[in-house]
């Protein structure tokens, strides 16, 4: 129809590539450059159209947004996630009514934006363990755990969970007793390139050599 106004959307997104697993935040943002017309009823729905990702929130995969007069500009948010590697292609169908302007009733209208995302595989740590040569049994001793990111990615969330089978007891550093569940130890977000370290402490339930 002519004269109806003309809509520009685009995806923001928080960092095209993420490792397996991490999470996309897409924002649709969706600009009247019309001088006259108003956009109401505005909708939109993600279209991933392979397996490689998964919409998280909202679990619909469908947002509604506000009204749009002239010059304005509206965002909906969607958090997706990523599942298998690879680059995959989002799209995000937007739509609504065209109103004002002279019109005698709404006109329905749509679109499209689009854009790529990168999943990687996990970035690459090298774990390694310090520990004295020899043990004595019931004498603690410190376990030091280094972990190095050895990739050019950051590695979000991670964490540690330390398995003695059964030859030695990991002690409570709140309490000083043995500890009776496993413990997972928060490291946060190790950068590309950075060391962390984790320190036990550690009673053996042997004597001998590691």
């Amino acid at each position: 129809i002519a004269g109806t106004p003309g809509i520009s959307g685009v995806i923001v997104l928080d960092g095209q590539i993420k490792t397996l697993k991490e999470f996309f935040r897409a924002t649709l943002v969706l600009t009247n450059v019309s001088p006259n017309f108003t956009l109401k009823s505005l909708s939109a729905t993600i279209a991933i159209p392979d397996n490689g990702l998964s919409p998280v929130a909202p679990a619909s995969g469908a947002i509604t947004m506000d009204d749009l007069v002239s010059g304005a500009q509206g965002s909906g948010e969607f958090v997706i996630r990523g599942d298998l590697i690879g680059t995959h292609t989002v799209n995000v169908n937007f739509g609504g009514q065209v109103t004002g302007g002279g019109l005698n009733a709404p006109v329905p209208f749509s679109g499209t934006a689009s854009t790529s995302l990168e999943v990687r595989g996990p970035p690459s740590l090298n774990v390694t363990v310090s520990h004295p040569d020899e043990l004595t049994a019931e004498v603690p001793y410190t376990l030091n755990v280094n972990i190095q990111n050895t990739s050019t990615l950051d590695a979000l969330y991670a964490s540690l969970e330390l398995d003695l089978a059964g030859v030695a007891d990991l002690i409570d550093p709140a309490t000083g007793l043995p500890l009776t569940v496993a413990i997972v130890a928060s490291l946060g977000n190790i950068l590309a390139g950075e060391t962390v370290s984790q320190s036990y402490t550690v009673v053996p339930r042997i004597t001998g050599r590691i």
